[in-house]
């Protein structure tokens, strides 16, 4: 349960007490308690517990606004790929090997739970072969893949059925063009029992612009 949900139910709890104590819980000092009491703890809550509040857990993905100086220790480039001071991107003209930059997320992705995967992309010149973002198991399991064609935002939620851990980017270019493509953002969070943000429904491509 969320810290301000319990306040709240503690709040109640000291609401429903003999008379003379339910001036605990008058927090706007008018010497009453009423909903505006209320309403106070729930501007709070969604201030100070604003992810309790959307259902979702704590950030998995290490540097994923690619801002830090320390990315580069949390991201692996295996070729082609450069991190920023905003974003990852990804440059290449050669046709016969593929640029990859991935993170390996430790398994943090546990078999039996739902997790919402947002990334952002720009596309200056689309690869001609391929260009795709994955999500792979630690060991066995079929891997989520969102394929790269357009510039926008992603956001699905998944259900994974095995530990899951490496977050990869791939692209491939066309021999001799110039390809360039932009990720930013990346972002892996559980969804939580009992938030009003999320459920355990599908969230399909969301593209918007950039």
């Amino acid at each position: 349960m969320c810290r301000m949900g319990l306040t709240i139910l503690l709040w109640l709890n000291v609401v429903s007490m003999a008379p003379g104590r339910t001036l605990r819980a008058d927090l706007n000092g008018d010497c009453r308690v009423d909903m505006q009491d209320m309403m106070i703890l729930l501007s709070e809550w969604m201030m100070e517990d604003e992810d309790c509040l959307m259902g979702l857990g704590p950030e998995l993905v290490l540097h994923g606004d690619f801002e830090d100086e320390n990315v580069n220790g949390d991201w692996f480039i295996l070729r082609y790929f450069d991190c920023g001071e905003k974003d990852a991107a990804y440059y290449s003209r050669d046709g016969s090997l593929r640029g990859e930059i991935s993170q390996n997320m430790n398994g943090k992705l546990e078999a039996g739970k739902t997790y919402l995967v947002q990334f952002d992309t720009e596309i200056v010149t689309l690869p001609g072969q391929s260009c795709y973002a994955l999500l792979e198991p630690m060991e066995a399991g079929p891997s989520f893949q969102w394929d790269i064609t357009e510039t926008g935002h992603t956001e699905q939620t998944i259900s994974v059925d095995y530990p899951y851990g490496y977050f990869r980017f791939r692209c491939q270019a066309t021999e001799g063009i110039l390809s360039e493509v932009h990720f930013d953002n990346v972002s892996v969070r559980e969804v939580l029992s009992g938030g009003l943000g999320f459920g355990p429904t599908l969230i399909e491509h969301a593209y918007e612009n950039f």
